[in-house]
């Protein structure tokens, strides 16, 4: 099968490989639909991480499309189901294995398109969940990429008033249009500023959402007294933020990690299915498998910033 592959660090080669067979516990699915992860498939595929993949390795960890095996034990799935999968890895390519219970059975496969990066609204359901955000909280998602804008999504659905701040104009005029209630742009000034005629006390959550070790003490002093913090970017190593910053407020902080447990997936991809998580304005780029070499080393450079969602498209791809 064809497959997108990183042979070594900092390189990308579209390459026949062999196709994938369904362990006990297992799914092999036909992939109509890969979504990228820009910022963790670029840590992986620089060396920035080395714990969780080394090359060689075929890239991406999800995908929607048909079974088309099943593992002798897995029950309720079967030959022909639409589903969207947590892959692991392996996920840009025709075929792509999943363990069943990461893979979920689609209601509408009309939302196929979309579902192929139900991973990205899956983990901001998570953070929200964990941080307990209710109808009325004032909620500022610091950091408006693909996981932030899905998180702002999410927690104005649970009647939050959401507030987003980043750097990046494409970002930033997404966030306005799709995301959120406020949009700030906090290339020049810091956002507890920004934020001070509506909020001068803080806001009652902060989604930490950019991954960058610096910019936790910022996000940090946006914060009211006895307000939650929650880390949910990714900081590779060891974290170190200002601990005056959360501790003088008596703050609450969350470290949710991953996509959830079964129900929360499952519920995302029900918003998603009654278009009420509408995440297809945030996907910028549909690329066939054909242009997804040429595509995939693009985010090897600082272009990479100027992408949002962006889906490969398998479904014509030889078998």
């Amino acid at each position: 099968m064809k497959a997108l592959c990183v042979p070594q660090i900092n390189s990308v080669s579209l390459m026949d490989q062999p196709m994938p067979v369904a362990g006990e516990n297992e799914v092999v699915i036909r992939v109509h639909y890969s979504g990228v992860s820009v910022g963790t498939e670029m840590s992986l595929a620089t060396g920035k991480i080395d714990y969780y993949q080394r090359p060689p390795f075929i890239a991406g960890y999800q995908a929607c499309g048909r079974i088309a095996q099943v593992g002798p034990k897995v029950e309720n799935l079967a030959v022909g189901d639409w589903v969207a999968a947590f892959c692991g890895s392996g996920s840009h390519a025709v075929y792509a294995k999943a363990a069943a219970s990461l893979t979920h059975k689609l209601a509408d496969p009309s939302i196929a398109h979309e579902a192929a990066m139900f991973v990205q609204p899956s983990v901001g359901a998570n953070a929200i969940n964990q941080a307990q955000i209710n109808t009325g909280d004032a909620v500022l998602v610091h950091g408006m990429g693909l996981i932030g804008q899905c998180t702002a999504m999410l927690a104005r659905l649970r009647g939050a008033y959401v507030v987003g701040a980043d750097v990046a104009p494409a970002r930033i005029e997404i966030g306005k249009k799709h995301c959120v209630d406020w949009m700030l742009d906090s290339s020049a000034t810091p956002p507890v500023d920004l934020l001070k005629p509506k909020f001068p006390w803080g806001v009652d959550v902060v989604m930490e959402s950019t991954g960058v070790q610096e910019l936790v003490d910022v996000a940090a002093a946006c914060l009211c007294n006895k307000g939650r913090f929650v880390f949910e970017g990714h900081y590779p190593g060891n974290l170190t933020f200002r601990f005056l910053s959360l501790h003088g407020k008596q703050a609450r902080s969350f470290f949710p990690a991953f996509i959830g447990d079964s129900p929360v997936r499952e519920g995302v991809l029900r918003l998603m299915e009654s278009r009420k998580l509408d995440i297809s304005p945030l996907l910028t780029h549909t690329v066939s498998w054909k242009e997804s070499e040429a595509f995939y080393g693009r985010l090897f450079t600082k272009e990479r910033n100027t992408f949002n969602g962006i889906v490969f498209d398998w479904r014509d791809a030889p078998e």
